[in-house]
């Protein structure tokens, strides 16, 4: 009988029928030999690349008996597409019912497909929301993956993040690349070996405050001048970024035009970059093939040019204060780091060292501006300190640091936590089994805003960390900078410069939310690109200079 589209003859129906079969059957057994086992994330390039290449040679071969290229076509796509639905109906099957976490609750869509947070995130920008969502719905652990798992117990923190901790960072470091750079490597030793390096660049803050007093003053003066309504997300973008290149790599990239323009095309560019981080992280595999196929993901050829061009001058200078790269440029000849390219410790050291800082101002003032009394206790700590010369940004002062820690709290740097793979043997978390090879992560957002933990938890009472510690349940849940070998590397700098920073505003702004700024939007402004973001022109801010004696502004 003949078959639609097929010519009447027995050796063409005959190949379309016992050909469907074996490829069938070839699905199924590619499943189970080879895509069952290990992680394919690095390899995925290359499997499209031997599909496109396998349909092309198969289309070649369907030629012989079945003559007309039509024919032929139809043939090779039916043995092609009959593989690719054996091979998914088998994913799909072991996914559901006989992978090692399916006794987990969750989404039948996450797991069956990463694809369904890549949708959630494009479409939100707000994983982390979601995913407190799903917490709210299934319980303390939800499979969010294939083999992934959010887990959102305290108990589990040092289990998965401390120093004695079994488990690995996971395939998100993958993206792009691996083992380019401290953040990016997946190897504990390599990490171990260049981690000490920008612990020492951090480490001594004198010479870095000083140099942070500049930028700040520049900071002032510009906010003087600015007219009210000033969107501050952009503005705190632009100055950590500036602000970032002075401290690490003692270049000032004000007033000049060439690195200005850089400066704000990479930074759009980063932006980009984000957005797409935020998505496809999801799905870390899309990078591997992306770099076959380059439209996939947006361009950051100019984020990566400003970073090659700042190393490239910093290799020519010799800072009279030491920055980070007078700890790692040596490590390329003396051999006491892990050897990863300049170029890419540049790019981390570019978007650590001015996301994190500019999502915490951004956060800080809105709170602030929300909050006149917690403004006015700030003022009344702050002022006296700088009046005289004696603020220390290092030490502890008591309405400043409740302040920092409860928006820390609210808007955590990484709401959804950095990624591990368990052991392979796997582990317990109080009685709970946690199978070998899984995807696991603690979601911060959702462990900060949980009532076991926090009383009134999505209320910003900064006097929790203080007057207050009633209001903290369990300080243990409370890891803002993360914990253990992969905790933040920055945190010494990053808190000086937001302390420094802050102080100075109030002391000399009063901060009021501009017209039309409702305080009760800005809980749903927060986007998760793994660091927490927020979109320009979304907060806006009036900065009033206070009443002050001349003596004090002759001193600014």
């Amino acid at each position: 009988m003949a078959l639609a589209g097929i010519p009447n003859c027995f050796s063409c129906s005959a190949i379309l029928f016992t050909g469907s079969l074996v490829f069938a059957g070839l699905g199924v057994v590619s499943h189970l030999l080879y895509f069952i086992h290990g992680e394919l994330n690095k390899q995925a390039g290359n499997i499209v690349v031997f599909f496109i290449t396998t349909y092309t040679v198969l289309l070649g071969l369907c030629m012989f008996p079945c003559g007309a290229t039509s024919q032929a076509w139809l043939v090779a796509t039916v043995f092609f597409a009959t593989y690719q639905i054996a091979l998914g109906s088998s994913i799909a099957v072991y996914r559901l019912l006989l992978h090692r976490s399916s006794c987990f609750p969750g989404p039948k869509q996450a797991a069956l497909t990463k694809w369904y947070g890549a949708f959630v995130a494009r479409k939100t920008q707000r994983y982390h929301a979601e995913l407190r969502r799903l917490h709210q719905t299934y319980g303390d652990i939800v499979r969010t993956g294939p083999r992934e798992l959010s887990i959102n117990r305290v108990d589990a923190i040092k289990e998965i993040y401390g120093n004695n901790s079994k488990c690995l960072k996971g395939p998100w470091y993958d993206m792009g690349g691996t083992g380019f750079n401290l953040h990016r490597t997946r190897n504990p030793i390599l990490h171990a070996k260049q981690r000490p390096l920008w612990e020492q660049g951090f480490r001594e803050m004198s010479g870095h405050i000083s140099k942070i007093e500049i930028k700040i003053t520049s900071l002032l003066r510009f906010l003087r001048s600015a007219p009210s309504n000033a969107d501050v997300v952009t503005i705190f973008e632009l100055f950590s970024f500036k602000l970032m290149a002075f401290i690490i790599f003692s270049q000032d990239i004000d007033g000049e035009p060439a690195l200005d323009t850089d400066v704000s095309k990479s930074h759009e560019q980063l932006r980009q970059s984000q957005r797409a981080i935020g998505t496809f992280g999801h799905v870390p595999w899309y990078y591997s093939v992306s770099s076959k196929f380059k439209f996939l993901i947006p361009e950051n050829d100019g984020f990566t040019r400003l970073a090659t061009r700042m190393i490239d001058q910093r290799r020519t200078i010799n800072p009279d204060v030491p920055d980070l790269f007078s700890y790692l440029l040596p490590s390329e000849k003396n051999g006491e780091g892990a050897g990863f390219p300049m170029s890419w410790e540049a790019r981390l050291a570019m978007v650590a060292g001015s996301g994190n800082v500019s999502s915490a101002l951004i956060s800080l003032v809105f709170y602030l501006a929300a909050n006149p009394n917690a403004l006015k206790q700030l003022q009344d700590e702050v002022d006296p300190l700088l009046n005289s010369g004696n603020f220390n940004p290092k030490l502890r002062h008591p309405v400043l640091s409740s302040i920092m820690f409860e928006t820390f709290r609210l808007q955590p740097l990484v709401p959804n936590g950095g990624e591990r793979v368990s052991p392979p043997q796997g582990f317990a978390i109080g009685d709970t089994f946690i199978p070998g090879d899984c995807v696991i992560k603690v979601p911060t957002y959702t462990l900060f805003r949980d009532e076991r933990y926090f009383a009134r938890p999505d209320e910003w009472v900064p006097e929790r960390w203080s007057t207050q510690p009633n209001l903290v349940k369990n300080p243990s849940a409370f890891i803002p900078f993360s914990i253990g070998p992969y905790s933040c590397v920055g945190r010494p700098l990053g808190t000086v410069e937001i302390s420094l920073v802050l102080a100075h505003l109030v002391h000399n702004f009063d901060l009021q939310l501009s017209e039309g700024q409702n305080p009760q939007d800005f809980d749903s402004l927060g986007q998760d690109h793994f660091g927490m973001t927020f979109p320009p022109g979304s907060l806006r801010i009036d900065f009033k200079s206070r009443k002050r004696n001349k003596d004090e502004l002759s001193r600014i």
